[in-house]
């Protein structure tokens, strides 16, 4: 039995490869973009660091607002 491979042949079959290493990184890539903040940490992880992110700038400009007040008291 003679086998022979064409040039024709031989292009199929790397597009036929190219195209299953494309789709192989493209389902990689949509896997790792699915493992988020919310689906490691729970649905409420962006509300969550929001408010921890509110809360720690109103302890600061409170901590500003002491430290002015001191220096205007005196």
């Amino acid at each position: 039995m003679d086998t022979t491979f064409t040039p024709q042949m031989l292009i199929v079959g790397g597009l036929v490869v190219l195209l299953l290493v494309a789709l192989l990184i493209r389902n990689f890539a949509q896997r790792r973009r699915g493992h988020g903040p919310s689906n490691r940490f729970g649905a409420n992880h962006s509300q969550d660091i929001f408010e921890m992110t509110r809360r720690t700038q109103a302890e600061e400009n409170g901590k500003e607002r002491d430290r002015l007040a001191s220096t205007l008291i005196r």
